[in-house]
């Protein structure tokens, strides 16, 4: 039971960090696209999403 807790330790952090990786990405194509500037928002949003989910990652190990 122990070792089953141990191994989910990070996942929360995981998912947030891809969801905003996911999100960010999705909005800078459609700003890509659609011809928009890119404002400096979105990339912070990528970095942190991908700090977030390397942090998750090494918590869980």
């Amino acid at each position: 039971m122990e070792e089953e807790i141990k191994g989910k330790k990070g996942v929360g952090l995981k998912v947030f960090g891809m969801s905003l990786v996911l999100l960010s990405s999705l909005n800078l194509m459609l700003s890509w696209r659609g011809g928009f500037s890119i404002d400096l928002f979105y990339p912070m949003i990528l970095a942190v999403g991908v700090a977030l989910f390397v942090v998750g990652t090494l918590k869980g190990k």
